[in-house]
């Protein structure tokens, strides 16, 4: 655990840099630009890449030294961090060169993230696997408590340049230490790459396992409603509050992410994953359902943002730790790339949809039926995000209902029991 340990921190340095950067540049788009599509832009930048090359990803790392993939990744993104520290030096930094850096950034932070996931196999026992994910969840927490609340002060004492140096240091810092550390891997012979053979492999590997496929499919239907629900909290407080609400909403949200992450390493009596998975999916869709009933201000949704990050903490925990114990070492990186193009393409499309949704569907409808009489005179926006609150709620826990009854994911419980006895 030791070396894991010191893999997780090296990560989070280079993660956290990577979010005060992220931040800054967020801030400064809408400062210099007042663009809120290219804002959306980098947003979508940041995270697409990752996610839609994610199976090739998976395929490189299974075959290349994963230590040099990540030293690699981060040079790389450093340099990217060296070339808007020139844009700025000479005041020529656009939104669009934004938009491309943060593209290259995302594809470097998919390689790092995806090799990091898969060397943790050698590094931790499957015995330690909840505990070690656990640790994970509390370290990107803190992460995400910390950088919107320090990145607006250090911006304003140091300035942007001043922040992408702290950026570039993080680089600097960790492909430096990874140069001395040991993954207790090798890959002495590199191969080349065949994505369609891969493909092959990983989904003959799934229905080889009965019921992997169709959990595979039940993450990405409830990461819909999931994704949306998260997208839409920022349009949600601004719409009946302010930037100072959604700051202490955000950071609410990111103390339930730290408190779900503690919960799930301490707490030892979740023995049934798979199952415990869809029992807190089917708690998410009541609680998402419930805003329609309530009236919606800054205590009730930090409550609310809480509650929801707390528990998809846990669902995350528990979705990582039972793919760490039942896939074998020699596929992780394949069966990895293809698990995060299914479940982040599910987070892309939510984005997609959520405001559109909300905009031309349910907005009108609220308008038609004039709702305010009924909610005491909420802005009709923030009417038409508890409608869709709702109506993701109830897919959310009709789907995990059905899906709790089938079977085949049953006895995937059984799997994750008999590989950790098989140690």
């Amino acid at each position: 655990m030791k070396k894991f340990l010191l893999l997780l921190l090296l990560v989070l340095i280079s993660s956290f840099g990577n979010a005060l950067t992220g931040f800054t540049l967020g801030i400064w788009t809408l400062n210099h630009t007042t663009s809120t599509l290219s804002y959306a832009l980098i947003s979508f930048s940041a995270i697409a890449p990752q996610i839609l090359l994610s199976p090739f990803i998976g395929s490189f790392i299974d075959r290349w030294n994963r230590k040099i993939i990540i030293i690699f990744g981060q040079a790389i993104a450093g340099i990217g961090t060296l070339i808007l520290i020139f844009l700025v030096d000479n005041d020529i930094l656009s939104d669009w060169f934004i938009i491309l850096i943060v593209l290259v950034k995302s594809i470097c932070n998919g390689f790092i993230t995806q090799a990091y996931y898969v060397s943790t196999k050698f590094l931790v026992p499957k015995k330690l696997a909840r505990k070690a994910k656990s640790i994970e969840q509390i370290g990107f927490a803190i992460i995400r408590i910390l950088a919107p609340i320090i990145a607006p002060i250090m911006l304003a004492i140091i300035s942007l340049k001043g922040l992408l140096y702290i950026d570039l240091l993080t680089y600097f810092i960790t492909v430096f230490v990874f140069l001395f550390f040991n993954f207790g891997e090798s890959r002495e012979e590199i191969k080349r790459v065949n994505l369609f053979k891969d493909s092959t492999i990983v989904f003959s590997y799934l229905k080889s396992e009965k019921g992997l496929v169709r959990i595979l499919g039940y993450y990405f239907i409830t990461n819909l409603p999931l994704g949306m629900a998260s997208v839409m909290i920022a349009p949600l407080v601004l719409d009946f509050s302010n930037e100072i609400t959604l700051s202490v909403v955000m950071s609410i949200g990111g103390i339930g992410l730290l408190s779900g992450g503690l919960f799930a390493s301490f707490y030892k009596g979740i023995k049934n994953p798979v199952a415990a998975v869809f029992n807190l999916n089917i708690f998410i869709g009541l609680v998402l359902f419930s805003c329609v009933f309530l009236y919606i201000n800054s205590v009730l949704l930090s409550i609310v943002a809480f509650v929801l990050a707390f528990s998809i903490t846990i669902i995350n925990v528990l979705i990582n730790s039972f793919w760490h114990v039942i896939v074998p070492h020699e596929l992780d990186g394949r069966v990895m790339g293809y698990r995060t193009i299914i479940m982040g393409s599910a987070i892309l499309l939510s984005y997609l949809l959520g405001g559109i949704i909300v905009d031309f569907l349910i907005l009108p409808i609220v308008k038609y039926f004039d709702f305010k009489h009924l909610a005491n005179s909420l802005p009709n926006k923030t009417i038409a995000i508890m409608f869709l609150f709702s109506l993701l709620g109830v897919l959310n826990t009709l789907v995990s209902i059905k899906y709790r009854k089938i079977k085949n994911i049953e006895k995937l419980d059984k799997l994750y029991i008999d590989s950790l006895e098989s140690i």
